[in-house]
């Protein structure tokens, strides 16, 4: 509803006969307005939205995770599973509000950057669905019907049940479970009979009545800002969203090929976190099979772990170059912000600025996996950073050196005005030093998948195991971890205590890793130290 509001406002308004841009922002998982600032709320907060003077409309969207209950909020944000419906809610702004000539500008950080990603794809692969049904204007609940329909539509034909190529494991390339397609074919077919009966128009129908300059392929998109876009769907242990994808449900990220109606896009990356959950989704830069023309996409990496490059901590200076870089590759292409705002976030940058750990506290659940980056065209194409990595390196600023760089790389320069501008970096790899890490990384991830399997046997011992007798102490020690633990963790405390000859092992293996892995972590930073040299 509220999208037809803005729609029936702009209608009445005769400078929004004018070409305007529409812009979109979309966070990333737990930030909002309301609690962590990020470098998406920051861009939209500096967007000049100045009624008749910019002419240009914004619509920004919080993250996942960010529900007012508590127990959706946790969900949310660990599976991402409101991403879907983040997607159709932009659409259904996009539908609403885009006019012929106006331009579009879609930025996102994280699950944001996964969420406009699709969007753009969605815009490509099914247009925009009409305001107006001949002379009368559709309503609220035909706009949510036709939006759902293209979402379906676009999801069938991304996610197909056979795909090209087989192997003598799977001669017919099956890319989700036979059982699952055809409950999809079931609910189409209940979705045909549901609008039959109603009379309501089918979706093809509905991609027949656009007009010529709102069908699929003819809706532009002329820039596209992204902050370390990663998966939209999260799994505990990353080799379960693979099985999910196969299996169950296809929730695999799609759209690594960048929609061909995007003008240009400007993806800024992390170089240092180290959760294999957290690994980038970049953009497949290789020639397309249809012919169609490769976006121009720059993406450049930046120091710091995934809220470093986002923004989201409460110290977070490191995110401000980033977004400087974004927002000024915005601005070159007509995009108007409040130049006050953004001096304000230039005058602070600092090149010491703090690295955060990505695997401190909580996070240390993550499976550990530092960064690599690809340079073939398939995996984003040659390495870039900016100048403000290389500048961090050569201060010394705490012996700083990101470990997944590959030998050769280039340099895009603070404020360097184009591409072309990009210079090999002039630092060579120390190939001892290089040989060495690799093999305390592949150590730590072995360790770290050890404390995965010891957790695991832990949380699995109350229904392995009957709990036997115990003594007077141990039952006393139960009643003292009884008033610091939730009523719900009592089941493992319990069972914990009980057995206690099978978990006292397993508790010590686990807390020697964890002194193991420190040892092993300042290992990795001092040879890390050794690791570039001036060419």
């Amino acid at each position: 509803m509220q999208e037809a509001i803005v729609q029936d406002a702009l209608t009445a308004n005769p400078l929004a006969r004018r070409p305007r841009r529409i812009v979109v922002f979309a966070d990333g998982t737990g930030n909002a307005f309301s609690s962590q600032e990020s470098n998406v709320w920051r861009l939209y907060q500096a967007l000049d939205k100045r009624p008749g003077v910019a002419l240009q409309l914004a619509r920004y969207i919080p993250g996942v995770g960010t529900s007012g209950n508590a127990v959706l909020r946790l969900i949310d944000g660990a599976t991402g599973i409101g991403v879907p419906s983040n997607v159709r809610k932009l659409y259904r702004f996009l539908c609403w509000n885009w006019q012929p000539g106006d331009e579009i500008y879609l930025f996102g950080f994280s699950r944001g950057a996964f969420t406009v990603r699709t969007l753009a794809a969605l815009v490509a692969m099914q247009g925009l669905m009409p305001v107006r049904v001949g002379d009368r204007p559709v309503t609220s609940a035909e706009m949510d019907r036709n939006a759902m329909g293209a979402w379906l539509a676009y999801r069938t034909m991304t996610a197909p049940l056979v795909g090209p190529g087989k192997s003598i494991w799977n001669p017919l390339n099956w890319q989700m479970n036979p059982l699952i397609s055809a409950i999809r074919g079931l609910r189409d077919a209940v979705t045909w009979a549901k609008r039959r009966l109603l009379g309501q128009r089918l979706h093809v129908e509905v991609l027949e009545a656009l007009q010529d300059e709102r069908r699929a392929g003819a809706v532009p998109v002329r820039f596209m800002g992204l902050f370390d876009t990663v998966e939209a769907y999260g799994m505990p242990v990353e080799e379960l969203r693979s099985v999910w994808n196969r299996l169950i449900w296809p929730i695999r990220f799609r759209n690594r090929r960048c929609s061909w109606v995007v003008g240009k896009v400007r993806h800024a990356l992390s170089l240092d976190d180290e959760r294999l959950s957290f690994h980038p989704i970049r953009f497949d830069q290789s020639p397309r099979p249809d012919g169609r023309p490769v976006p121009e996409t720059q993406e450049v990496w930046f120091a710091g772990v995934h809220s470093d490059v986002g923004g989201g901590y409460p110290n977070d200076e490191t995110a401000f170059q980033p977004l400087l870089w974004v927002a000024d590759e915005a601005a070159r292409q007509e995009l108007v912000f409040d130049t006050e705002a953004l001096d304000r976030y230039r005058a602070r940058l600092y090149p010491q600025a703090l690295i955060h750990d990505s695997r401190q506290g909580l996070a240390s659940i993550y499976r550990y996996s530092p960064r690599v980056v690809g340079t073939s065209d398939a995996e984003g194409g040659s390495p870039v950073v900016h100048q403000s990595v290389t500048e961090k390196m050569a201060s010394g600023a705490d012996g700083y050196a990101p470990l997944g760089l590959p030998p050769a790389f280039r340099v895009v320069p603070d404020g360097g005005p184009r591409w072309a501008g990009v210079a090999p970096s002039g630092l060579t790899q120390d190939e001892a030093a290089a040989a060495g890490l690799r093999q305390l990384i592949r150590r730590r991830k072995a360790t770290n998948w050890v404390t995965i399997l010891c957790v695991l046997a832990l949380a699995a011992l109350p229904f392995l195991t009957a709990n036997p007798p115990v003594n007077a102490w141990v039952r006393g020690l139960g009643g003292v971890l009884g008033g610091l633990v939730p009523g719900w963790a009592m089941l493992w405390v319990e069972s914990l205590l009980a057995n206690w000859r099978v978990s006292g092992p397993i508790l010590a293996v686990i807390l020697f890793i964890y002194f193991h892995n420190q040892t092993l972590a300042l290992r990795i930073r001092d040879l890390g130290r050794r690791l570039w040299k001036a060419g």
